[in-house]
């Protein structure tokens, strides 16, 4: 990797978490409308996005481990 790309990668890196942080920011803006007390906390929706990702992670790798492929699959 040579300095060009990894100036690239770290611009990139900055840039999403700028972005990051002003949507979440953003939350102070809007005017939600929760339907149920749990959605009120600041920044519930990225939270959620978060552990619901990381979720379908470990259910993912759950997956692999109950779900083997066998080494004829690949052909």
């Amino acid at each position: 990797m040579n300095a060009d790309t990894a100036q690239l990668r770290f611009r990139l890196l900055v840039g999403l978490i700028l972005f990051c942080v002003a949507l979440a920011n953003a939350d102070i803006l809007l005017n939600r409308h929760p339907h149920i007390p749990a959605e009120a906390p600041y920044g519930f929706y990225a939270w959620f996005g978060l552990f619901a990702c990381l979720a379908c992670i470990v259910l993912a790798h759950i997956a692999c481990l109950l779900l083997p492929r066998k080494e004829a699959d690949d052909d």
